[in-house]
């Protein structure tokens, strides 16, 4: 019987490239704003492009990066097999969704049927046929059913090429093995779906749905396409609870319900049914029809589509300085390779969704003593990564999980089985960890459907005026990042200066609430919650200020995609410092709010890095769980202890951020990293590796430190290093906004874009 299907329409439609640049009514102040960006992209070299990066072209600063420069369609046409044409519009996504979130648009209602013809089954960062709702809702249609993977270098899913190269390939293999096929198609999804569903008389797509802001963008633009032409969209999920998933009907498969109940993992937990089982995967499928099957693109083409928007050659950085997962390697896997004699992740746990599920089953029956040789690599590997305690399921298999390789339910089920017929607590210690994953990996996938819809206030500090943002969300390395933007009004995001607000341990990208508004009159205000912390996804992996540095790194190349300015508060000075120490070229200039770390004149770096601490796992666990129960106790007394002057500042709303967060799964973990924490380099050891104009905004009356000496001793050893003192605690910029703000955008138009604009006296001087 065939099932009416409707589109989804929770997605906004996105605006086409161009469609979204109208300026603002203000012409002076609009043409103002791009001539400031104008200058800092002089300051800092050619404007950054990571498309013209590959290609060799230095892109002039009025190219907007909706328009790549020229020869890029051609380089696709060349290294993609594409034609000339289908990447003209691309990069939109950075815009298009916002604006059309601001102008209330939706996607528009679908007036076909969808009832007639076969279903097109769109692969995405879901290559597998076990578990599968889409792929088991389509075979019941019973209506014929083309599975279709695309690659599109504007959405690779966030796994090592390799990786992705090997589930590909399996997922074929799987499928023909079925009956069936996967046709491979290169290009824009909204070109190539509209396409192929019209040659296949076509009238129903199915496809995972999703929370990263760019794959919603993207299917967005999809459903406009589709729409066109009578074409429905339909989404399906694989929630783990009962409870979250929504009714199962004739017109769309298994999903997620479109509100989750709690955002307290804690209470969550109270009022979550059961597990879901997995479904079993389809013992044959449907013919397909006489098409061209396609080639899969080779690991060198998948890797050369990533650094099509990746590369970051035009900014000086060579590619394998700068380069995520997307066109490298993690920086553990790097590790790893010496360690195990030049073997690879993927040389571990292999890449397709067979090969990887008998090596998660070798995981769980894992043992020190066992011996035989098939598994000495998997073992071994264990060994390495439990070094950090807990983290070894994480670093193994987070990049399958990312992919779709592996279902979160299939992994839940057999973690939950290990752990039932093993009483020992060793032998059940990869089981805890595999269910700790895919249950803080689910519930992340959970809170960022409700914050999708979900509106953060920023507030002008002047007028006090209350601006609703939605939150983004960005995957890295298979974990969801939050993160708020706002640009100037009129302009897109790539038309003014970038500026990226970096906060401290603990906090989260709302703690510039009172900054955000003001500051995003002159530029493009970044905000990232750093991994975990607020409301980003909390794994169970190695914490350290290299992989927090290499966050931001790949937040700057993937999302902001210029150099930008880094504003840092505590913990958060220390990162801004080192991405600027370790990545010059992405970064325009540094702020510092009260930074952590040391000043150490004498320093010079060791030859060899000194060994980082191994304190022993019961001892950090039970100090961990004191101080998280005493902190959560007066989490807003504590603040306002730091808020000296604006106690109010430390309000209900952030002590309940902060709580929330607190709550959330394996947030234990990310408390535990600071007892493993490398000693960092000294505070004034990376500011000297900067070229760039510095500025310290030191609350002077920090209870944390003696923040007068402080500033001395940083002045002492920096003399490049602009100071200012201003009359507040250890959180400035929240404490005192409408000051920080000015200083802030003051040093941006003087030092970094070139232009005197704001002169007012200090409030208050050095001794």
């Amino acid at each position: 019987m065939a099932a009416v299907a409707q589109p989804l329409v929770f997605l906004p439609l996105p605006v086409r490239a161009g469609a979204s640049g109208a300026k603002h009514k203000n012409d002076a102040r609009t043409t103002t704003v791009e001539a400031k960006h104008r200058n800092i992209t002089h300051a800092a070299g050619a404007r950054f492009s990571p498309s013209a990066a590959l290609l060799g072209i230095k892109v002039g600063c009025s190219q907007r990066r909706s328009s790549p420069p020229s020869g890029a369609s051609s380089w696709m046409g060349r290294n993609l097999g594409l034609p000339a044409s289908p990447f003209r519009h691309a990069p939109t996504w950075n815009t298009c969704l916002v604006d059309s979130i601001k102008n209330g648009s939706q996607a528009p209602e679908h007036t076909g049927s969808g009832k007639e013809g076969p279903v097109i089954l769109w692969f995405k960062q879901d290559l597998r046929v076990d578990d599968h709702p889409g792929l088991a809702w389509a075979i019941q249609r019973d209506q014929g059913m083309l599975p279709l993977w695309c690659l599109d270098p504007l959405s690779l899913p966030a796994i090592p090429p390799p990786m992705l190269h090997s589930a590909v390939m399996a997922l074929r293999a799987s499928l023909k093995a079925l009956g069936s096929n996967l046709i491979v198609r290169v290009g824009a999804p909204e070109d190539v779906l509209p396409k192929l569903a019209k040659e296949m008389g076509a009238g129903l797509i199915i496809t995972e749905e999703e929370v990263e802001y760019r794959w919603r963008a993207q299917c967005s633009s999809v459903q406009a396409s589709l729409a066109k032409q009578g074409v429905s969209l339909v989404h399906w999920g694989t929630p783990l609870w009962e409870g979250t998933q929504a009714e199962v009907s004739e017109e769309r498969p298994q999903g997620y319900s479109r509100a989750p109940a709690l955002d307290n993992f804690r209470e969550f937990q109270k009022i979550r049914g059961k597990a879901i089982p997995p479904m079993a995967p389809p013992l044959s499928m449907p013919t397909v029809k006489d098409i061209d099957e396609g080639a899969i693109p080779s690991v060198d083409t998948i890797d050369a589509a990533g650094r099509y928007l990746w590369v970051s050659g035009s900014v000086g950085l060579g590619s394998e300085n700068v380069m995520g997962w997307r066109a490298g390697r993690m920086e553990v896997e790097l590790d790893l390779e010496k360690e195990l004699n030049g073997k690879g992740l993927e040389d571990v746990v292999g890449g397709g969704c067979q090969q990887a599920m008998e090596k998660y089953k070798g995981y769980l029956a894992y043992s020190s003593s066992r011996s035989e040789p098939a598994w000495d690599l998997l073992d071994s590997t264990v060994r390495l990564f439990e070094q950090r305690p807990e983290t070894s399921f994480t670093r193994l298999f987070s990049a399958h999980l990312a992919a779709g390789v592996l279902s979160r339910r299939r992994v839940h089920q057999l973690a939950t089985q290990h752990e039932a017929d093993n009483f020992s607590y060793f032998q059940a210690f990869p089981a805890r960890e595999a269910k700790a994953c895919v249950e803080g990996s689910d519930f992340s996938r959970l809170l960022a459907m409700s914050d999708n819809e979900r509106v953060t206030e920023v507030v002008n500090s002047a007028s006090q005026e209350k601006v609703g943002l939605t939150g983004r969300y960005w995957m890295w390395r298979g974990h969801l990042i939050q993160y708020l933007v706002m640009a100037p009004e009129g302009l897109a995001e790539n038309d003014a200066p970038a500026l990226l607000l970096i906060h401290g341990f603990g906090a989260m990208s709302e703690h510039y609430r009172r900054n955000v508004s003001d500051l995003a009159k002159e530029f493009t205000v970044y905000v990232p919650t750093v991994i975990g912390f607020g409301r980003c996804e909390k794994p169970l992996i190695d914490y350290t200020q290299n992989l927090w540095t290499e966050m931001l790194r790949d937040f700057v190349l993937e999302v902001v995609q210029r150099p930008t300015a880094a504003v840092g508060n505590s913990i958060g000075g220390i990162f801004a410092a080192k991405l600027a120490a370790d990545y010059n070229h992405l970064v325009t200039g540094v702020v510092m709010l009260n930074p952590a770390g040391a000043v150490n004149m004498e320093y010079s770096p060791p030859e060899v890095a000194p060994p980082r601490p191994v304190p022993n796992r019961v001892v950090v666990h039970v100090a961990c769980s004191l101080l998280l129960a005493y902190l959560e106790r007066d989490i807003k007394g504590i603040l306002q202890r730091c808020y000296v002057h604006n106690p109010e500042g430390a309000d209900d709303w952030l002590a309940g951020e902060i709580y929330r967060a607190a709550c959330d799964p394996n947030a234990m973990g990310v408390f535990k990293s600071s007892f493993y924490l490398p000693k960092p380099e000294p505070l004034n050891h990376l500011l000297d590796k900067f070229p760039g104009p510095m500025l310290l905004l030191q609350g002077q009356d920090d209870p944390l430190n003696d923040a007068k000496a402080r500033a001395k001793s940083l002045t002492e050893a920096c003399p490049r290093l602009e100071v200012e003192l201003i009359i507040a605690g250890h959180c400035p910029h929240d404490e005192v906004p409408s000051i920080v703000n000015l200083h802030i955008s003051d040093w941006m138009n003087r030092a970094v874009i070139g232009e005197n604009v704001v002169d007012f006296d200090d409030p208050v001087s050095i001794a």
